[in-house]
């Protein structure tokens, strides 16, 4: 990239200046040098205003992020305000003001940032994301559950443990909400997934098996069912029924986590052999988490030997010194 900065010729390609300084400013942003990385995007930024206005916005909206990023929220803000300026339906910026706001404290004032920004782009799924931070925050449990649905229904690849996190808070209006959009919505096997995962997360195992053979029915069978109606099962102590599902998920191609879950099925109806066999299976399938070596040794300790539970135990701690 210095190369090019060096031999680029504005007047006679067509490669602004300000472009190959943008280029360069991602290449330390992905080396994490956040400090190099603020210089070229300010570099860009300031050219781009001249040489590159097609991509200013751009530009500008990546060298508010990494102020962002290095803490520098009152430049972080400025640049997004600059923006503002320049084109009022910028919802992206008004986001980021809000996140600042955020930040700050200052929840009710980055509410009516993110209210402006519905009013100019309500399909913008960030919007609801740093909605539902807000009133989270608020402690206003309905509207960041109703800001979580929208978020989750708006965004491509929504970050299901935050929307988790805030629906467990409010865990029944949560649920008559996303029974409603499974009802409404254009992926309803999305949201029953969301709904067998939020009860699993809740502890509810029977709901979340009720829900798993809904959508088994729904959209046909799958190995991740199998595994996690064999995790309800277990949980509902129906240890048996656990087993058959999992050999199904393991039949399936379901490798590690099904091993692991039905070794600790075998290990709770006391056939520690085939629990041994199932952690042995799923140390093969990858060695490098220290689980299935506690657990193996658990179940050699179990059945008398101390030796061979030891060696386990060791093998774990080696794997991972700060496995409890």
């Amino acid at each position: 990239v210095n190369r090019a900065l060096k031999v680029n010729r504005p007047k006679k390609t067509e490669v602004a200046n300000s472009s190959i300084h943008w280029w360069k400013a991602y290449v330390y942003h992905d080396m994490y040098d956040y400090k190099k990385a603020e210089e070229s995007f300010r570099t860009a930024y300031q050219m781009a205003k001249k040489d590159n206005k097609e991509n200013l916005h751009s530009i500008g909206f990546d060298f508010a992020q990494c102020l962002y990023t290095l803490k520098k929220l009152d430049e972080s803000d400025a640049v997004y305000r600059e923006m503002i300026a320049d084109d009022e339906t910028d919802a992206s910026s008004m986001v980021g003001l809000a996140r600042s706001l955020i930040d700050r404290g200052k929840h009710v004032d980055a509410l009516k940032q993110l209210q402006a920004a519905i009013r100019v782009q309500s399909d913008y799924a960030e919007i609801y994301r740093f909605m539902l931070l807000a009133y989270d925050k608020l402690g206003k449990k309905s509207e960041a559950v109703d800001a979580a649905i929208e978020y989750f229904e708006t965004a491509g690849n929504p970050r299901e443990t935050l929307v988790s996190e805030v629906s467990l808070k409010h865990l029944n209006y949560a649920v008559a909400n996303i029974r409603a959009q499974i009802k409404e919505s254009d992926k309803p096997v999305v949201w029953r997934a969301f709904l067998c995962d939020l009860f699993e997360k809740a502890g509810r195992w029977e709901d979340a098996l009720k829900e798993y053979i809904t959508l088994e029915n729904e959209a046909g069978k799958a190995p991740l069912i199998y595994r996690h109606k064999g995790k309800c099962y277990r949980n509902l102590g129906m240890i048996e029924a656990a087993i058959s599902e999992l050999d199904s998920a393991i039949e399936s191609g379901e490798g590690w986590d099904s091993l692991c879950e039905r070794g600790s099925c075998y290990r709770l109806a006391g056939n520690f052999d085939k629990a041994i066999d199932d952690f042995t299976a799923a140390i093969e399938v990858d060695p490098r988490y220290a689980y299935p070596y506690y657990a193996r040794g658990w179940c050699w300790e179990l059945s008398g030997n101390d030796q061979k539970a030891l060696e386990d135990y060791n093998l774990g701690i080696d794997i991972d010194t700060d496995y409890p």
